[in-house]
């Protein structure tokens, strides 16, 4: 188990050291991360032994598999969990352009990932910009979260400190968008009205710049979707 911590924490601690366009990255603080932290980690990141994957677009090893086939087609209507149980609905999308990111556990670049898109998130805010993280692999192939998942994100969130909502794949994500997605990370964007804006999914890690960017044409995007 402390041989695949030391893998876990060496491979976010590289992805996260790594200098990101425009200046250094910030060092996330590993003293607040406990050796239970993978004690029941998500299925995948217990495969071949703990090795991690630093320079994460990998492929999942199992879809997400719907369960109905009356499932909802957009995000107009969902409901799903956050990681700390409370129900979270299409509310959440009023008056914003949320990114969503699907993530996983077993990449080595995700901390930073995740730091990048929340200090991006917070700085355009007042754009209407939020992130709405996804881990894929805190649930099994059918929605149900394995056990000490809440506790695996809310470590390595506390790793990249960020503080994003982050939600466990419900059979409505799946229905909607989820059982698609056969690679990590990857990013889209959603409108207010629950209609997928972007003309692409995003895949791979990427630089802070570049996220940026595509940031900016997305929030165009949204702009010119709103006074069409």
């Amino acid at each position: 188990m402390k041989r695949i911590l030391s893998a876990l924490l060496a491979a976010f601690l590289l992805a996260s050291c790594a200098p990101a366009p425009g200046g250094g990255a910030k060092e996330p603080d590993s003293s607040s991360l406990p050796e239970s932290t993978i004690s029941a980690a998500p299925g995948l990141l217990a495969q071949e032994d703990g090795k991690l994957n630093p320079g994460c677009r990998s492929e999942l090893d199992y879809q997400l598999i719907p369960l109905r086939e009356d499932g909802p087609d957009d995000f107009s209507r969902f409901v799903a969990q956050d990681t700390a149980g409370n129900e979270v609905n299409e509310s959440v999308l009023e008056g914003r352009l949320t990114l969503f990111h699907l993530w996983a556990s077993y990449c080595g670049t995700e901390v930073e990932d995740m730091r990048v898109l929340g200090e991006l998130a917070a700085k355009y805010t007042g754009e209407g910009l939020q992130v709405i993280g996804v881990p894929m692999d805190a649930v099994d192939p059918y929605g149900e979260p394995v056990e000490n998942a809440g506790a695996l994100v809310s470590d390595i969130q506390k790793l990249s400190g960020s503080s994003d909502l982050q939600l466990f794949p419900s059979q409505d994500l799946i229905s909607i968008k989820l059982k698609d997605v056969t690679t990590v990370p990857t990013v889209f964007f959603v409108g207010e009205d629950g209609k997928v804006l972007s003309e692409q999914d995003y895949t791979g890690p990427r630089g802070e710049a570049e996220w940026e960017a595509i940031i900016k044409a997305e929030l165009e995007r949204y702009r010119l979707a709103q006074h069409s």
